[in-house]
């Protein structure tokens, strides 16, 4: 297993890599007389040509994954690049709006209460209001993303405007209530406040929360990411498993090989046996000649 560019490739070790020593037979005749002569030994040997199999199929798969999370991600990259300034979590931005809007129910079924209504007529009215503030949120950052200056402008006068209607209705209420005029003027007033705060930090949430087709290209990255993760498992459990069997059947190839270096100067046994085992291992595990 090599990294590069900072992925993980799984491949031939490279300690399996080693050449043969010159003079040394080649591992496939060992290899096909050892399992002509042990049935047990063959059948090891295909399961592990076939683990081989598995691995160089996983890794086509993890391959073509990898590609397709690179290429979303591009997408979503630019895809952001057009819009700068909306780069925050779009659920996160539209759960502060609303969050910021509930602040403002209370307020508003004090202006709904203005004359007398019943609780449920009341309740409805409160409803109105509530929506009429998430609609300004909307508004106020749909006019802030726009070239035009006049529409900005005319948004915020209205929304100025709306504030105010808000807060004479308030402070209707609190006189109606039994508060003192000052006292319900200075109570309106703040929670007039209240509702210019809740506009403001609704409208820029709103207004830096990523675009549905940003949104689109993040989730969809994300999601052949988590795609590509899985099939990077799967490789890596594939490998995992076809190691083992090779070094299964290295070792109980490991006394026929013995063997054939038993021939050669002492000095040189080891090296050479070094050389026959890597190039089992390499025959069995990157796709040599069956």
């Amino acid at each position: 297993m090599t990294t590069k560019n900072g992925l993980t490739q799984f491949g031939t070790p490279r300690e399996w890599q080693a050449q043969v020593t010159p003079n040394l037979p080649g591992v496939i005749p060992i290899i096909r007389s050892v399992n002509g002569s042990r049935p047990a030994l063959d059948q090891l040997y295909q399961e592990t040509r076939q683990s081989d199999d598995v691995v160089k199929h996983t890794a086509r798969e993890r391959a073509t994954s990898r590609d397709e999370a690179d290429l979303r991600r591009d997408n979503y990259l630019t895809a952001q690049a057009k819009e700068p300034s909306r780069r925050s979590p779009r659920y996160t931005m539209l759960l502060l709006a609303i969050v910021a809007a509930l602040i403002e129910i209370l307020p508003a079924n004090f202006a709904a209460q203005v004359g007398g209504t019943d609780r449920t007529a009341s309740y409805f009215i409160t409803a109105i209001l509530w929506l009429g503030l998430i609609g300004a949120e909307g508004f106020l950052a749909w006019t802030s993303l726009r070239p035009s200056r006049r529409l900005r402008r005319l948004a915020a006068w209205g929304m100025a405007t709306y504030i105010l209607a808000l807060t004479f209705l308030r402070y209707d209420y609190l006189v109606t209530t039994g508060w003192p005029a000052v006292s319900a003027a200075i109570g309106a007033a703040l929670l007039g406040l209240v509702t210019s705060i809740v506009l403001v930090v609704g409208s820029k949430a709103l207004r830096s929360a990523q675009s549905a087709v940003v949104h689109k290209a993040k989730r969809l990255w994300r999601a052949t990411e988590r795609e590509d993760a899985a099939r990077l498992r799967e490789l890596t459990e594939a490998c995992y498993q076809r190691d083992g069997l090779v070094d299964a059947y290295v070792s109980l190839i490991s006394p026929q090989l013995m063997q054939v270096v038993a021939s050669l100067p002492e000095a040189s046994q080891d090296s050479a046996m070094s050389s026959l085992e890597a190039a089992v291992r390499a025959h069995l595990s990157a796709g040599g000649q069956r």
